[in-house]
């Protein structure tokens, strides 16, 4: 919702106004009339009667009422805010159109896409579009949560046609398109009077054109988010709205024939008072490739013979290593729960079936590990609620956090219900001032406790528990955090079964090239996991190139959502878990940079 100038440096705003070019005005007004009558040849639905001038801002520049189609689905809102004052002496030169993440976005006239904007790290305006029509007048749209597949700079579209889904991405904490509208080419002009005058906000239909799907499905899934306990199930979209992929082929388990290790069908866990089953010491760290076996039973704080339990992984190594917590009956080969890096502690969350009392813990290297059960299979409780990756939280926009500076996070802020019992989030250190710990707890509750180094960017996700007065976060020195939901745990939503760990992307040491253009991955039946899967728990391994790779997951056929589940950092491994839903028996991956990736499944419901 912030504009500044984007046609040099692909931020959001193609151009500021100056006070000469705004005294200038009405000598070129003459010049863009011309440019309108031009635009009024096009073919449109809606077009307006006449070609007025806005008179809502007598502060800005009014701008002509151009004949366009309405950019965005509705339900959507919106205001005149063109030439509100903005961050860093900037100037709003758009009208920002509120909706949910996903609507789907449209082209406003005939014409040519002529310039593609990235969310990359510094970007304002995110993903978006410049659209030029005949004549030399674009629209400027940002905040694009991702594209439908086969749309190219120099790609043909007609008003109407799906080019984008709202999102978040950039400058921005709220869900909405921003576009703008740029006469002949050159400076913008207030769009506000040009999208009152075609009001699409109540219409939810997608316009009729080649290219669009005759029954569309509508995508509700953004910002304000519904409670996790209300969450409905949203149907796949038409066949032709799947992103163009490479479908991966079917990876073979590491046991051939084996099958997964299950708790009873339909799972529910119960959240704890974190309990330490395990915790090395240099003279105890695990020998590489070797299992540890870990008893369970008759543990203070845990059922007497729990069925399966969540952990809270922690790790640090002298070399590079891969942790993975896994039943003592299955190999631990060509997996992971965690990866670990010299000179730093690595976080993360497992999964687990309990067999014999015992669940055992491998590393590829020599390892120190602590492990704290976090929540247990019981008889009633609480299931895993898939939701579409959503930042809840980033300082960079509501002020850096001070030393010991606490932030709660309500459920309202989480997008959960007030009843929820626990959210699987990745938290990200941004630029700290020193090497620090972030202590992250159930509001009033024990904290866990994540030591960071100073260093530009360090992120991890946990499962944590939540309560009725939401998440609370603290670093110990001034820091720059943001926090997305990966997925939710409530007493409403479906059970969860822990399984032994089963590879789906990727080969037993050679991972698969991901980036831009979608990757399908295969879920269920691989490895044994059941072929009736709705849902997935995944740890994704991500090791970045040349520069940092944000990591997104979603069930196949939806679009890509607005938030990563993690980045990971240029050169670097990280591990990161998301609960995400299966459609068609796929989910779907992709990265904003090039970076490989494993992918492996560590729980279905």
């Amino acid at each position: 919702m912030n504009g500044t100038r984007a046609g040099q440096d692909g931020q959001v705003g193609e151009s500021r106004l100056s006070r000469r070019s705004r005294r200038r005005w009405s000598v070129c007004l003459s010049i863009v009339s011309a440019l309108v009558l031009a635009v009024l040849a096009f073919d449109q639905i809606d077009a307006p009667a006449a070609i007025g001038a806005d008179t809502t801002t007598s502060s800005t520049i009014a701008g002509p009422v151009l004949p366009i189609t309405f950019p965005v689905q509705g339900k959507c809102s919106f205001a005149d805010t063109f030439g509100a004052a903005r961050s860093g002496g900037r100037l709003h030169e758009g009208v920002d159109l509120i909706a949910k993440s996903g609507q789907y976005i449209y082209a406003a006239a005939d014409g040519t896409l002529t310039k593609q904007y990235l969310d990359v790290p510094g970007s304002l305006s995110g993903n978006g579009w410049r659209l030029t029509i005949p004549g030399g007048t674009y629209f400027f749209y940002a905040h694009f949560s991702g594209f439908p597949p086969g749309l190219a700079v120099g790609s043909k579209v007609l008003a109407g046609q799906i080019i984008g889904y709202v999102g978040a991405t950039g400058n921005t904490g709220t869900a909405h398109l921003h576009f703008e509208i740029h006469p002949g080419g050159g400076a913008a002009v207030n769009p506000t009077q040009s999208v009152k005058a075609v009001d699409g906000c109540a219409v939810t239909t997608t316009p009729t054109v080649g290219s669009n799907p005759v029954t569309p499905v509508l995508v509700d899934s953004g910002p304000p988010q519904p409670t996790l306990a209300k969450a409905v199930r949203i149907p796949a979209p038409e066949p032709t709205f799947v992103a163009t992929t490479t479908t991966q082929p079917p990876v073979q388990n590491t046991v051939p024939g084996s099958t997964p290790t299950v708790t009873p069908d339909g799972s529910r866990w119960t959240f704890v008072d974190p309990v330490v089953v395990f915790n090395t010491s240099g003279s105890t760290a695990l020998v590489a490739n070797t299992a540890k076996q870990i008893a369970v039973s008759d543990v203070t704080g845990l059922a007497a013979s729990p069925a399966a339990l969540m952990l809270r992984v922690s790790a640090t190594a002298a070399s590079v290593a891969t942790v993975t917590v896994h039943p003592c009956a299955s190999p631990a080969s060509a997996t992971a729960t965690l990866s670990v890096e010299p000179g730093t502690m690595a976080i993360g969350t497992a999964m687990v079936p309990v067999t014999n009392g015992a669940i055992c813990v491998t590393s590829t290297a020599a390892t120190s590990v602590k492990l704290t059960a976090t929540a247990q299979v019981t008889a009633s409780g609480a299931g895993s609620r898939p939701v579409p990756t959503t930042r809840v939280f980033d300082s960079r926009t509501s002020g850096r956090l001070a030393a010991g500076q606490k932030v709660t996070l309500t459920p309202a802020t989480l997008g959960i219900a007030t009843a929820a019992k626990g959210v699987t989030a990745t938290f990200t250190i941004i630029d700290p001032s020193a090497a620090g710990t972030l202590a992250i707890s159930a509001c009033g509750g024990p904290e866990l406790k994540a030591p960071f180094i100073k260093t530009a960017l360090a992120a991890f996700s946990v499962t944590v528990a939540v309560n009725s007065t939401g998440l609370c976060v603290s670093p110990t020195v001034a820091a720059d955090v943001t926090v997305d939901i990966a997925g939710g745990w409530d007493n409403d939503a479906g059970g969860v079964t822990a399984v032994a760990p089963v590879r789906v992307l990727g080969t037993a040491t050679v991972p698969t090239a991901i980036g831009t253009t979608t990757t399908n991955v295969n879920v269920t039946g691989m490895g044994g996991l059941p072929t009736a899967a709705q849902s997935a728990v995944v740890n994704v391994t991500v090791i970045a190139a040349a520069t940092n790779a944000s990591v997104f997951v979603w069930p196949c056929g939806q679009p890509q959502p607005a938030a990563a589940i993690g980045v990971a950092v240029a050169g670097h491994t990280a591990t990161f878990s998301a609960t995400t839903a299966v459609a068609a028996g796929q989910i779907c991956l992709a990265s904003n940079a090039p970076a490989t990736a494993f992918v492996d499944v560590a729980g279905v419901g």
